[in-house]
C-alpha cells in the first residue's frame, strides 16, 4: 500500500497535541521555519528559537523514504536527541526538535512503510508433585471346605450312579475356582508405584543483568569519508550540468555508470577531476558496543564500525541521475536512472571510467567516539580488526586503568528456540538526557551535550537460522546465505542498538544485535548474530587445514 499522507504530530510548543497532514503525491518537500513560503510555519511570537529557514523534509527515491536537512539554522535540528549536520534519513516515530529548547514533533506516515535497516529455558514455577497409585482393597477371605468333608463327598460319589458322578465333578471344578480366587494375591503380587514429577525453577533477572553491565555497554558515534588509497584524497560522486532542449533550462544531475555485471555505480573521481559533485561521506551515524577486554577492546557490528562496507544512502539530489555509456566511440549521457539501493562503497568496481584493481578505495573516519553510559565524556576510538565474512568488528580505546568487561561464554553456546534473552544498547528512538556544561573560559560558550542512557529489552529466540554452507537439500531447518542468525521477538528496539550485546540468564553475552525488519502493518522482527563469530575475530581462526 503506497503512502498517501505525511503527518507531523506536535508534542511541545504552542502547537502541542495538534497534528498537521500533507498530501504525499502533491508534496515534494516541507520547508520548516518562519519564512513566508514555509509549509510548516512558526510565527515570530511563537518560538523565537526557530530560524527563518530552519530545515526541510524531502522525499527519497522509494515510497515512504524521507530525509530532513538542517538549512544552517541557528539552533540546529535534533533527531531523537542527537543534533544532526546536513541531511539525514528519518523514519516513522522519529522525534524531531528545532533546537534543544525548541518545539518538537513526531514524524509519521499513513499508511506506514516498510523499513529494514538482538539463555535459558523458560522459567516455570517450582513444584514437586507426587502421584501415587492407590492400593487395591483387601479381598474378603472366603472359607473353603475341609479335608474330611471332601473325603466323604468322594465316598458318597462312588456309591452313586453315573449321573451322580458327573454332578460331583462339577462340584470339584467350582471348588478349584474358589481356592484360586482366595489365594490370587499370593499368586499374582500387586506392586504399588509412586511417580514423582520434579519441575526445576530457573530464575530470570533482567534487572540484575542491566545493573551488572551498565558500565560495559558503550554508545558509538561516527562519520566517515571515502578515500583514494593512492593519494589519500577524498572521493567524489561526479555531477554534470545538462540543458533541457525544450525549456533551455540548465540543471545539475548525478552521473552513474554500469559495471561489467550490469549493476549501476556512481561515477567516482577525485576532487581535482570533479568540477561539480559531492563527496561520498556520511555523518551522524550511531550504534552500540560492549567491552570484551580490560585493555580497551570494544566489540560491535561491522556495519557500525566500518559503514563503508555496508549499503550507502545517496543524498536527495542524487536519488535520480543520468547513465553515462560509451557509444559511437565517445562517452554520452543516454538515459535517466535511479540511484542503486544496494551499492557498497568498499566493493565498488569502477573509479572514473575504468575498472578498479586492488584495494583502491577505503573508508576513513572523520570522527569515531565512544561514550560510557550516563557520561558526557566522548573518547576517541579506532578500528582494531574487522571480520571479512561476518557483521562483527573490534574497536580500541586508550583509557587510564583497566576497563570492566562483559562475561563471555567459555565455548560457543548455541541458542535454542524459545530461550530467554535480553538486549542492551542505545536505540535511536529512545530519548537520552542532555547536560549543559558551563565554561570557565570566557572565550568559550556553554556547551549542550547528549548523555547516553542504555535501554534493556528482553524476549525470546523465535527462530534459529542456520548457515547455508552447512545446509542439505533435504533439511527442514531455516538457512541463510549471509551467516547464522537468531530471530528474536524483541520489537521495542531498533536502529542504534546495532552492535549491542545479547545476554542469557547467566549474564553471558551469547549474541550481537545486528538488524531489524518491519512491514507495512508495523510488525517488527529483530536479528542477532552468534557470539561465536566475535570470539573467532578475537582469536586466530584458521580457514585452511
Amino acid at each position: 500500500m503506497k503512502t498517501s499522507q505525511i503527518i507531523l504530530k506536535h508534542t511541545s510548543g504552542s502547537r502541542a497535541n495538534q497534528n498537521e497532514s500533507f498530501d504525499y503525491n502533491s508534496t515534494k518537500e516541507i520547508k520548516i521555519g518562519r519564512a513566508d513560503d514555509a509549509q510548516l510555519k512558526f510565527a515570530n511570537d511563537e518560538e523565537g528559537g526557530v530560524s527563518r529557514n530552519h530545515a526541510v523534509i524531502s522525499k527519497g527515491s522509494t515510497d515512504g523514504q524521507f530525509f530532513i536537512e538542517d538549512l544552517n539554522s541557528l539552533n540546529g535540528v535534533i533527531v531523537n536527541g542527537v543534533k544532526i549536520s546536513g541531511k539525514q534519513e528519518i523514519f516513522v516515530d522519529d522525534i524531531i526538535q528545532l533546537g534543544f529548547k525548541g518545539p518538537k514533533f513526531v514524524f509519521d506516515l499513513n499508511p506506514r512503510p516498510v523499513y529494514q535497516k538482538a539463555t535459558e529455558l523458560m522459567s516455570v514455577p517450582a513444584a514437586t508433585e507426587a502421584y501415587e497409585v492407590a492400593p487395591a482393597h483387601e479381598p474378603v477371605q472366603k472359607v473353603g471346605i475341609g479335608k474330611e468333608t471332601f473325603e466323604r463327598a468322594i465316598t458318597t460319589e462312588r456309591k452313586k450312579s453315573t449321573k451322580t458322578l458327573v454332578n460331583s465333578m462339577v462340584v470339584l471344578v467350582c471348588l478349584c475356582a474358589i481356592l484360586g480366587f482366595t489365594f490370587k494375591d499370593k499368586i499374582f503380587k500387586t506392586e504399588h508405584t509412586t511417580t514423582t514429577n520434579i519441575i526445576e525453577k530457573e530464575e530470570w533477572r533482567p534487572d540484575v543483568i542491566a545493573a551488572n553491565n551498565m558500565d560495559k555497554v558503550m554508545f558509538i558515534e561516527l562519520g566517515y569519508n571515502l578515500i583514494h588509497t593512492g593519494t589519500s584524497d577524498m572521493v567524489y560522486h561526479q555531477y554534470m550540468q545538462i540543458e533541457d532542449p525544450k525549456t533551455k533550462q540548465v540543471s545539475t544531475v548525478a552521473v552513474y555508470i554500469q559495471n561489467n555485471q550490469g549493476e549501476l555505480e556512481p561515477l567516482l573521481g577525485l576532487k581535482k577531476n570533479t568540477p561539480i559533485g559531492a563527496p561520498i561521506a556520511q555523518a551522524g551515524i550511531s550504534g552500540s558496543g560492549f567491552v570484551v577486554d580490560e585493555d580497551g577492546f570494544i566489540m560491535t557490528n561491522k556495519h557500525v564500525a566500518a559503514p563503508w562496507t555496508s549499503t550507502y544512502t545517496f543524498p536527495q539530489e542524487a536519488q535520480t541521475g543520468m547513465l553515462i555509456e560509451f557509444v559511437d566511440n565517445e562517452w554520452q549521457l543516454t538515459r535517466e536512472v535511479r540511484a542503486p539501493q544496494r551499492w557498497i562503497p568498499a566493493n565498488t568496481t569502477f573509479f572514473g571510467r575504468k575498472p578498479v584493481s586492488g584495494k583502491l578505495l577505503t573508508g576513513e573516519h572523520s570522527y569515531l567516539d565512544v561514550t560510557f553510559a550516563k557520561s558526557e565524556q566522548r573518547t576517541p576510538a579506532k578500528i582494531s580488526r574487522v571480520s571479512e565474512v561476518h557483521d562483527v568488528a573490534l574497536l580500541k580505546v586508550d583509557m587510564i586503568g583497566d576497563l570492566e568487561k562483559v562475561l563471555l561464554p567459555s565455548s560457543s553456546e548455541e541458542l535454542v528456540l524459545g530461550q530467554k534473552v535480553a538486549v542492551m544498547g542505545y536505540p535511536g528512538l529512545s530519548p537520552n538526557g542532555v547536560i549543559v556544561s558551563q565554561s570557565d573560559n570566557p572565550m568559550y560558550e556553554n556547551r549542550v551535550s547528549m548523555v547516553p542512557d542504555p535501554t534493556l529489552t528482553d524476549g525470546l529466540v523465535s527462530k534459529v537460522i542456520r548457515n547455508a554452507d552447512n545446509a542439505s537439500l533435504d533439511s527442514k531447518d531455516y538457512y541463510s546465505f549471509y551467516g547464522e542468525h537468531y530471530q528474536l521477538n524483541i520489537s521495542e528496539t531498533g536502529a542504534g542498538n546495532s552492535g549491542g550485546p545479547v545476554f542469557n540468564k547467566d549474564g553471558q553475552v551469547v549474541g550481537i544485535f545486528s538488524s531489524m525488519m518491519m512491514d507495512y502493518q508495523g510488525t517488527k522482527i529483530t536479528f542477532a548474530i552468534p557470539i561465536k563469530y566475535g570470539l573467532e575475530l578475537m582469536g586466530n581462526r584458521k580457514v585452511i587445514k
